[in-house]
């Protein structure tokens, strides 16, 4: 009879160990969502990735030379941050947005970004500094057609812009 009870207590113990195990699994973060208003959040969409195909050393698209990189996280958020056209004296650039009196991105306030009218149609309408550079950007790269974009982009700028 001895023998019974600790196999009785094991055959217990092995199903809560199971879920046990199973529970940890669920921590692991790999392919999960980047929380909203965040940098990773803002990254995680294609069509911000895809800037760099322009907007890089690389990319060398029209009215990119010379201007800012981006294309890591990092590069993106530093190089547009509090940045303008002075930042960069000698970019090619023949589009109007880059005559507007605001940074591409100003930290905590999304309405004195110009890099949103620069890619959004909400951004740009009424705004002629960056009409332009919008319909520029409007047959492959403004956002306002990818779901979600627009408004993670306006939350990341309103938090802080934060890495």
């Amino acid at each position: 009879m001895p023998n019974q009870r600790p196999l009785r207590f094991s055959l217990w113990l092995l199903p809560l160990l199971g879920l046990l195990l199973l529970a940890g699994c669920g921590d692991d973060d790999s392919g999960s969502t980047p929380e909203a208003g965040t940098l990773d959040k803002v990254w995680s969409y294609d069509r911000i990735k895809a800037c760099a195909d322009c907007h890089s050393p690389a990319g060398g698209g029209t009215g990119a030379s010379n201007g800012p990189d981006l294309s890591t996280p990092a590069k993106f958020r530093n190089n547009l941050l509090g940045a303008s056209i002075d930042s960069y004296p000698g970019w090619n650039t023949t589009q109007d947005c880059s005559t507007t009196s605001f940074p591409w991105i100003t930290e905590s306030t999304p309405n004195k970004s110009a890099l949103l009218a620069a890619v959004s149609w909400k951004w740009a309408e009424g705004n002629t500094n960056c009409e332009g550079t919008y319909s520029f950007h409007q047959p492959n790269n403004a956002i306002d057609n990818v779901p979600g974009l627009l408004a993670d982009l306006e939350l990341w700028i309103e938090n802080g812009a934060n890495p």
